[in-house]
């Protein structure tokens, strides 16, 4: 990476190139970050990392918690400041959304991945971004909070994850609605393969969810009923070995067996 300075030794810009790719001189192929994409411009690079919100420090368990709270909270604010604000509100969120693809839970890491990479073009609203705003501080906090706690977030079971994710899905929804009635058809549709992608990952979740908190009920023991001509020892009491239940022939003389009978338990 090379660094674009000003006479007064301020940075302006910058420009990265491959290893190892090279133009027919053997000298690299340098592009500046606003070449590569819009949101890759130094100022939109300052505008990310170098206005972090102040976040308190929780443990990591609330992670999932209080993001889901700040999220929701910011969906009544999503572009309620006027165009340059809203503008600001969807790249928030869409910043928010990739956070949330690194650190879901693996069973739905792959479809929240597609959701982040179809709401990037709902992230980018054709209209200049306001730097300000309360949604956007509630996103870029719920990011914060959520990147900050990522090693023990990534362990977490989907349950931790199923509200924030409940969340997500209707903050996208606002912000297609948002799009929608700013005429930015091509947004819109981004916003709603998202929303759609984001519900089927909510759906895997709350399976999961549900199956971990499932506890198959044990069945009672019955007591073994005698056998019909039987009749249980009273108390003190033992069977004879070798007797015959009462009602049938005698036996041979010589062979064992007789009426059953019970003789008291010798002390």
């Amino acid at each position: 990476m090379q660094q674009r300075i000003a006479p007064d030794g301020n940075v302006t810009g910058y420009s990265v190139a491959l290893p190892g790719d090279r133009d027919g001189r053997q000298q690299p192929v340098w592009f500046s970050g606003s070449r590569l994409a819009a949101d890759l411009s130094l100022p939109r690079v300052r505008e990310r990392w170098q206005q972090a919100a102040a976040v308190r420090p929780i443990a990591p368990a609330e992670a999932w918690k209080v993001a889901e709270t700040k999220v929701r909270q910011a969906v009544v604010h999503l572009g309620a400041g006027g165009l340059h604000q809203g503008a600001g509100d969807v790249a928030a969120l869409g910043d928010l959304v990739v956070v949330a693809a690194v650190i879901s839970p693996r069973l739905v890491r792959d479809q929240i991945r597609d959701a982040a990479r179809e709401y990037e073009r709902a992230s980018r609203a054709p209209a200049a971004r306001s730097l300000e705003g309360q949604a956007r501080e509630l996103y870029r906090e719920s990011a914060q909070v959520l990147s900050r706690a990522v090693a023990a977030v990534g362990r977490s079971d989907t349950a931790a994850a199923l509200g924030f994710l409940l969340a997500l899905v209707t903050a996208v929804e606002a912000s297609r609605t948002w799009h929608e009635a700013q005429e930015h058809r091509s947004q819109a549709h981004a916003a709603g393969r998202a929303g759609r992608l984001l519900r089927e990952a909510v759906e895997v979740t709350a399976g999961a969810a549900a199956a971990r908190e499932y506890t198959p009920r044990q069945r009672k023991a019955t007591a073994a009923r005698p056998r019909t001509g039987q009749r249980l020892a009273a108390a003190g009491e033992r069977p004879m070995g070798g007797c015959r239940p009462a009602g049938r022939s005698l036996p041979r003389p010589g062979r064992p067996g007789g009426p059953c009978m019970a003789h008291p338990a010798r002390a």
